[in-house]
């Protein structure tokens, strides 16, 4: 049977992840797949993603929501779904870094729902949630309740997508999770790899402030400040490398 991934991002602001998402999809989907994108926020000089994919929605709204581009790109995928495809969710600066074939779609058929496991992520290192960098799961989940809690904000243990996993539980969706896998950590967070598939930069399109930049704060006695202005630094010279080289970038990653 001929299946279809369907592939949801939503950009906000910074246009920089779209050209890298679209590559790396093209370079390396294996399979049938489809591309919806949402955009807000974007500068006037954006360029028309009109071919590049299936569905492209630019909103005018200056405060714009993941679960807003949810709203937008969610009917259209419900109209092209067909009996056993699968959905992918990949946040905005994140992208595959390897083959995807068949073997996605029995792993999804095997646990229905695959995502993300980043623990220092969370206020509680031992709270486990599947985090919405990627989500990857069974088509037939949007006619069950999932479209619903995908454009759903509710907060649960500080995290805005607490309406997705209180669904997962309510399935008893014994959700497979893919861990941190860099050899080589810039940062305890940010620019992350999961499980050899998925690259995800942290904070592409916000200020690059998290609770272990907190911790850090705290434990070396400096300022959030000047924590913050270090990790901005710092992506300034894992973006450059990225838009110079993303393979040779992953490479560094993992190796030692």
């Amino acid at each position: 049977m001929n299946r279809t991934i369907h592939i949801l991002s939503v950009h906000y602001e910074n246009p920089f992840w779209i050209d890298i998402q679209l590559k790396q999809l093209k370079k390396h989907l294996k399979v049938p797949y489809k591309t919806y994108m949402a955009h807000a926020n974007m500068p006037e000089d954006l360029k028309d993603y009109s071919n590049d994919f299936d569905v492209v929605i630019s909103d005018p709204r200056k405060k714009f929501h993941n679960t807003d581009g949810h709203k937008l790109l969610l009917p259209h995928i419900k109209e092209n779904l067909k009996p056993n495809d699968i959905v992918v969710k990949l946040d905005s600066d994140a992208f595959f870094i390897k083959d995807v074939d068949e073997s996605l779609f029995d792993s999804v058929d095997e646990y229905g729902f695959l995502s993300i496991h980043e623990p220092r992520h969370e206020l509680d290192l031992n709270y486990k949630t599947p985090h919405p960098v990627f989500y990857a799961f069974k088509g037939e989940y949007l006619s069950d309740g999932l479209d619903v809690q995908l454009c759903t904000i509710r907060v649960e243990n500080s995290n805005w997508w607490g309406s997705v996993n209180g669904w997962i539980r309510s399935k008893n969706i014994d959700w497979f999770a893919l861990e941190r896998s860099n050899e080589t950590n810039l940062h305890p967070i940010y620019f992350a790899i999961y499980g050899d598939l998925i690259y995800h930069n942290w904070a592409g399109s916000r200020l690059m402030r998290t609770r272990e930049d907190r911790r850090r704060a705290a434990k070396e006695g400096i300022s959030l400040d000047e924590v913050i202005r270090q990790n901005h630094q710092l992506n300034e010279s894992v973006l450059k490398e990225l838009d110079t080289d993303v393979d040779e970038f992953i490479k560094v990653l993992k190796t030692k």
